[in-house]
């Protein structure tokens, strides 16, 4: 870590803290790892109570520097790059440990953090369009255009079950809380509820016009999220319900297709992410709108919320990352997007919210006319 060396000046000095930035960058099955020092202002022309506040770690909420406001500045920041001409989804495990990548030739690859390539996972006849892993980091689920979605084991990389229902691409994935079931959205304008030992399905949610674009599970088992083509967000009770109506609540307020979302460790809320350029966080119990962040430029991609719901995480097409005070709907922080990133695939925090994992993916086009092809129909479905 470089150590800077203060600045004699008669004007009030700058504060500045540095955060690790760490860059993965896939090269085939190896990955180059890049440290740098990301150096970011933490306050301008202040006075030395500033100073001592940071040097103190004692900032009250009314001070110079809220503890929030340093808990951010402080946090370490990882990134994984994939090209998008190879890679098409991502995501991380739980603790942070593990990242998986969907490709476009149909395969699931596995990383750990530091960047090492672990084995690639074959299955799917087409591209791996949603990829997800369970809470305790065991399985992933991938979803593909082959209209199947697959578990895997993530210690032996052994496919443990297929499911297959859907009669149009696989698009977004998520696992139950107790890993017992699996969640998929489709093409086909279906979600469906799995028995993840069986492969049986427990429920089917059909009440949407469009594509779905987006499914999520609560941490509880309790709720499920739906959005859609049709610019419909439903939120879902009692998942396993045989049978499945109108959604419980629908959720108002985004003038976009809704992409992304992640409900809250205690299940008392929800994050999501949009087309228009907003991220927005509501009431998992009555869904009622509880924050607008506005901020970004583009799409907003990829949204995760902070173990204690104070913090919220998102990414946009445009490779830039935002953290945000959930109380006051504040920008705490931007992560810039840089010449090695056109679009934020995958955000995520680890269990203790002092680290954030960013999943990037590098633009390029498609490798052959008929994967062109699919790219052209997926940006018609609303999907990056």
């Amino acid at each position: 870590m470089t150590l800077l060396h203060s600045h004699h000046s008669p004007h009030p000095q700058l504060c500045l803290c540095l955060s690790l930035f760490v860059v993965l960058l896939p090269m085939g099955s190896r990955v180059i790892l890049l440290i740098t020092a990301l150096v970011v202002i933490c306050v301008a022309t202040v006075n030395e109570e500033a100073a001592e506040c940071l040097a103190q770690d004692s900032c009250s909420s009314s001070g110079p520097l809220s503890q929030t406001r340093l808990r951010v500045q402080r946090l370490q920041v990882v990134s994984f790059i994939a090209e998008a001409g190879d890679a098409r989804s991502m995501a991380f495990s739980p603790d942070g440990s593990l990242a998986v990548t969907g490709h476009w030739n149909g395969t699931v690859k596995l990383w750990r953090s530091d960047g090492r390539f672990l084995r690639a996972l074959h299955g799917h006849a087409g591209v791996v369009l949603s990829v997800a892993f369970s809470q305790d980091g065991t399985r992933l689920l991938s979803g593909g255009a082959d209209q199947t979605a697959r578990l895997w084991d993530v210690e032996s990389g052994q496919e443990m079950k297929v499911m297959r229902g859907h009669s149009g691409m696989v698009v977004s994935v998520a696992v139950g809380p107790l890993g017992d079931s699996v969640l998929t959205g489709s093409s086909d304008r279906t979600a469906i509820l799995w028995n993840a030992s069986s492969g049986e399905v427990l429920r089917r949610f059909g009440d949407h016009e469009q594509a779905l674009l987006c499914v999520a599970a609560s941490p509880d088992g309790a709720q499920i999220l739906t959005s859609s083509g049709d610019n419909s967000t439903r939120l879902w009770r009692g998942g396993r319900n045989e049978t499945a109506g109108g959604g419980d609540w629908k959720l108002r307020g985004h003038k976009g297709w809704v992409v992304s979302a992640a409900f809250s460790t205690d299940a008392t809320t929800v994050l999501t992410g949009s087309h228009d350029n907003t991220v927005r966080l509501w009431s998992a119990s009555s869904g009622k709108q509880l924050r607008v962040l506005r901020g970004h430029e583009h799409d907003v991609l990829a949204v995760a919320l902070s173990d204690d719901r104070s913090l919220a995480l998102s990414g946009a097409r445009d490779g830039t990352v935002m953290i945000w005070d959930t109380a006051t709907a504040s920008l705490l922080r931007t992560i810039p997007g840089s010449r090695h990133v056109d679009l934020v695939a995958a955000v995520s925090f680890n269990p203790d919210s002092s680290t954030v994992y960013l999943g990037l993916l590098k633009r390029t086009k498609p490798k052959n006319p008929g994967e062109q092809a699919l790219a052209e129909c997926k940006t018609r479905c609303g999907e990056t």
